[in-house]
């Protein structure tokens, strides 16, 4: 029986936080331990969160650090500061430490606003490699085509290339939409 420590910093408005928490309960974990940890981080105790924990031993709620709002989401797109990456990025080292801690087998670290599919753990865990992440299609702005969450290298850049390589806007462009493709299709890519 494998053990997997489902974790997310949540600060999330309600309607979406409702579905995400929904996914979870709909997940396969045939073959698995499963615990929860959230990181609530909502200006005040978030009563879903609570609800979810309710009559569960496996449910973690640690308290976020609460400041003010320093992230700014709208219809359009989100806009992320650099104290709020710093802030989620020592959130995720929190889960890091309570899954070795723990003898955690899996780790896994989900954003609280996606809905997953049912088999998504038991997939994940299938691929037995050390680190691996689902890749998710979205709109990041709603005029625009659907784009991975993942990318090859800086701040979302979509093409390979070696170190101090030199590429034309031609070349971008091909090795871009080629790099889309292969993540059309399905496989375990690096």
């Amino acid at each position: 029986m494998k053990k997997v420590l489902v974790a997310s910093p949540v600060r999330q408005k309600p309607a979406i936080l409702k579905e995400f928490l929904w996914s979870l309960e709909q997940l396969d974990t045939t073959g698995m331990t499963v615990s929860y940890a959230f990181v609530d981080d909502h200006p005040e105790e978030c009563r879903l969160l609570r609800d979810f924990a309710a009559g569960r031993d496996n449910v973690q709620i640690l308290s976020g650090d609460r400041p003010g709002d320093i992230y700014h989401c709208t219809e359009q797109t989100h806009h992320w500061q650099e104290d709020l990456i710093w802030k989620v990025a020592g959130y995720k080292n929190r889960f890091l430490q309570m899954a070795r801690e723990g003898g955690y087998d899996y780790l896994f670290l989900v954003d609280s606003d996606l809905v997953l599919h049912p088999r998504t753990l038991v997939h994940l865990a299938g691929l037995d490699q050390d680190i691996v992440s689902e890749v998710f299609w979205t709109r990041w702005q709603p005029d625009l085509p659907p784009m991975p969450q993942v990318w090859v290298g800086d701040q979302y850049r979509l093409h390979p290339m070696q170190r101090g390589e030199e590429l034309g806007v031609g070349e971008v462009a091909r090795r871009r939409e080629e790099f889309l493709a292969m993540l059309r299709q399905p496989g375990t890519y690096r």
